[in-house]
């Protein structure tokens, strides 16, 4: 387990979260039972394997979310570790959680429990867009933002293209690319057969073009989406 504890799901920002919850389903995520820790509107939805998060509150940008319990005692190690706290939540009348950002902004956040029932369902069930293949997070330095995942427990899984490097903890793929200038987060997905995932979007009411050899999308909250075939 990683010093951040166990990942739980990506956390996404949305203004409407039933729109946001439809769009997701139609993909062919699966809703999760949420409990009422939250004092805003949330919803989960899961593939089997990563779940996703829609927050009408308490989330602005899309970010990650790991369970780590007695976050109290687990704060000088981050300091011990040379990191800051972008905030803490801690007090004995209210769910405990904190939250650490990497150079470029991109948030971790820490939370004393599950927010929502695990899924029922085996890791082998997939939306109509094919398994998540990792998280892409821009970064104006690609050393700086290697280092700070490392020494959140994140382990080098491969170097690919040009100035951009894969990391993976606790199932979570993430890839690190350097640009000159930060872009939104964005979630790629790899379906087996793209020409036949396109055919069952359009079937679901949602529009999605080809261009070249991948197709992108944007869900209603605007997180972006982006559909390759696997390398042969």
């Amino acid at each position: 387990m990683s010093s951040l504890g166990r990942f739980l799901e990506i956390s996404i920002p949305t203004e409407d979260v039933e729109d946001s919850l439809s769009f997701y389903r139609r993909l062919g995520f699966f809703e999760l039972p949420v409990g009422e820790i939250r004092a805003y509107n949330y919803a989960v939805v899961s593939d089997g394997s990563v779940c996703l998060g829609l927050h009408a509150d308490g989330v602005d940008q899309l970010s990650l979310s790991f369970v780590k319990p007695n976050i109290a005692r687990h704060s000088r190690t981050f300091r011990d570790l040379g990191l800051e706290l972008e905030f803490e939540r801690l007090a004995d009348d209210e769910f405990n959680e904190a939250a650490v950002a990497d150079p470029d902004g991109h948030q971790a956040f820490l939370l004393e429990a599950r927010t929502f029932s695990s899924s029922p369902l085996e890791k082998h069930h997939l939306p109509l867009v094919g398994p998540l293949y990792c998280i892409s997070l821009s970064c104006a330095h690609l050393e700086s933002s290697l280092e700070f995942w490392e020494l959140l427990g994140f382990e080098l899984a491969d170097a690919g293209p040009g100035r951009r490097v894969c990391i993976e903890v606790s199932g979570l793929r993430m890839e690190l690319r350097e640009e000159n200038r930060r872009r939104p987060p964005v979630l790629n997905f790899r379906p087996s057969d793209l020409q036949q995932c396109l055919t069952a979007l359009k079937q679901q009411d949602i529009d999605a073009e080809l261009s070249g050899d991948r197709c992108d999308l944007k869900a209603p909250e605007g997180t972006a989406l982006v559909l390759e075939e696997p390398a042969p």
